[in-house]
């Protein structure tokens, strides 16, 4: 009699990439009918768009990752002195703690996150599976 192992397969993962590249193009009326799940995520931010609010970026299986940025997430100060010295982030991490420090969620703490986004820096997400919404923002060192 052989016994044969069963391994899971690897679809969770795949479907909440789809799901959330789904949200990213058809906008904030698609919900991912996902289980409600917090997945943290470690990216390197590709663009991000101010009027939508819309966080793209790869993730370090090179997967795209696309979230919401909404004034129900939490902006956590990067900490600047774990970026290296010479890494073009760094003065731009710092710009984003100047305005994450007023606590506001407006145009300059967007803007800040965009140039970031531009420059091709890192960022810690952690995400809501099941809308697409990030919990929780920070800057990062790739």
């Amino acid at each position: 009699m052989q016994m044969t192992v069963k391994q899971a397969p690897r679809r969770p993962r795949m479907a909440l990439v789809l799901a959330l590249s789904l949200a990213a193009v058809l906008g904030p009326q698609f919900r991912a009918t996902v289980q409600a799940d917090l997945i943290d995520h470690q990216i390197m931010m590709t663009s991000y768009d101010t009027a939508t609010h819309l966080l793209a970026g790869i993730d370090r299986n090179g997967l795209p990752v696309a979230v919401f940025l909404l004034g129900t997430t939490r902006y956590r100060a990067a900490q600047v002195d774990k970026y290296t010295p010479g890494d073009p982030c760094t003065p731009l991490a710092g710009a984003y703690n100047t305005v994450q420090a007023s606590g506001s969620v407006d145009v300059s703490l967007q803007t800040a996150i965009a140039t970031l986004a531009a420059s091709s820096c890192g960022a810690k997400v952690n995400i809501d599976s099941s809308t697409g919404v990030a919990r929780a923002f920070q800057p990062v060192p790739l």
